[in-house]
């Protein structure tokens, strides 16, 4: 192949790549909605992770003597925090 036609043929493949259609655009929407309403439901389902100062023990120890321990100040001994998204969008069930 001569390099005239290889770029003719380079760009005709690339005008059809780069066209937006209607189906394609609907397709990203429906994807996009559909990952919406997944993460929304996850949100419902499961609003808590576990706490990440205290591993999700509810206890915090201390500094200078190693063996006391009290109540994690960052979840306040639950060993739970809401995720983030619960928080931004003021979603799910809490406890």
């Amino acid at each position: 192949m001569d390099p005239a036609t290889t770029a003719q043929l380079t760009d005709q493949l690339l005008a059809k790549t780069t066209e937006i259609t209607a189906e394609g655009v609907l397709l990203l929407a429906g994807a996009g909605l559909l990952a919406t309403v997944g993460y929304r439901i996850s949100l419902a389902i499961h609003p808590y992770v576990r706490c990440g100062w205290c591993r999700g023990r509810g206890r915090d120890y201390g500094e200078v003597y190693r063996r006391a321990f009290g109540d994690c100040h960052h979840c306040k001994g639950t060993g739970r925090k809401l995720r983030l998204g619960v928080r931004l969008l003021h979603t799910g069930r809490r406890r």
